[in-house]
């Protein structure tokens, strides 16, 4: 069970529309900590980072979840549906929503509870670093600059590489109709992308291993293991790669399951068009490509801060010398 801490406390909005009890009782059974309020506490807790994750109820419209989701940016936001229906709960998920839980909660709801926290909490180490990395003294790195006559301006070139992100852009295509995945391989391609392919879990998984992928599409029904076994084993071994789910329009129900289990999407098939699957595919990569150059900013900032703290204690050493001396 994951610890209670603020970053994994939920704030359940109970107005206009309250979440009802029994959402508020399993997360309380999770053990979670819970903060209650109205619409404008839940703006306030976002504002003042009071709270890690939201939970609204989709009574309240899908035009003002969507804006608070974009509004929370990457703090989790989950919605509960109060029917359980299946195309409300892919429109609550196309909102931007990090899980949509139906009343009432069946068997998936713990792991889709556990699932948004252990995101919340890592939106909160994230924010922990960038906010450890303000707080560097800048008289310190001034007096440190000006003891050995450098010039250092944290404000100038971050020494980041912008070039694009190839690996952002490398994909592993699964379907065990032959057709179907040389047919998509193909546009990926000529957009392209990298393309690897696989015609079951298993083997996309010998695949992956020999050569990761940044994206995984993944049809949900293959030969022995499934799309959606794929997609847990990626989340626990490969968190940081976006998989795809494709399902028919008759399995809409397998298709929220996915996002409520860390989708980063899902197509249905038969497709609407090659263009429309290469829309969805492009934004998931360019999101991919903009977690990469994070990580490559935390990399140089940490690597930046290793080699100030070396000099400082290379410097202190040398006067102690000298004092010595």
């Amino acid at each position: 069970m994951s610890p209670t801490n603020e970053s994994a406390c939920f704030f359940v909005i109970d107005e206009p529309h309250a979440v009802p009890p029994a959402v508020v009782d399993g997360l309380a059974a999770c053990g979670y900590a819970i903060s209650r309020g109205a619409w404008a506490d839940a703006k306030a807790a976002l504002a003042n980072g009071s709270a890690g994750l939201f939970v609204v109820n989709w009574t309240l419209g899908a035009t003002a979840v969507a804006s608070f989701v974009r509004e929370a940016s990457l703090v989790p936001v989950a919605t509960v549906v109060l029917r359980d229906d299946d195309s409300t709960l892919a429109a609550a998920l196309r909102s931007g929503c990090a899980a949509a839980w139906s009343v009432p909660l069946d068997s998936r709801f713990v792991d889709s509870v556990e699932m948004v926290a252990a995101r919340a909490l890592e939106v909160a180490r994230l924010s922990g670093l960038v906010r450890d990395l303000g707080a560097l003294s800048e008289d310190y790195l001034k007096r440190l600059v000006a003891v050995e006559h450098e010039l250092f301006d944290l404000r100038g070139e971050t020494g980041v590489d912008e070039s694009p992100i190839p690996e952002a852009k490398r994909i592993l295509v699964v379907d065990d109709e032959p057709v179907i995945v040389a047919l998509l391989s193909e546009a990926l391609a000529s957009a392209g992308f990298d393309v690897d392919r696989a015609g079951s879990a298993e083997e996309a998984t010998s695949r992956f291993h020999a050569r990761p992928a940044a994206i995984v599409l993944t049809d949900k029904n293959l030969p022995g293991k499934s799309g959606l076994d794929l997609l847990r084993e990626l989340r626990s071994t490969a968190p940081n790669t976006a998989v795809l789910l494709m399902t028919g329009y008759a399995s809409l129900s397998s298709a929220v399951e996915a996002m409520n289990l860390g989708a980063a999407g899902y197509i249905t098939k038969p497709f609407g068009s090659l263009e429309d699957v290469i829309r969805q595919v492009d934004g998931i990569a360019e999101g991919v490509a903009r977690k990469m150059k994070a990580g490559r900013v935390f990399r140089v900032f940490m690597e930046r801060n290793q080699t100030l703290i070396e000099r400082m204690r290379a410097l202190r050493v040398g006067r102690a010398d000298g004092s010595a001396a």
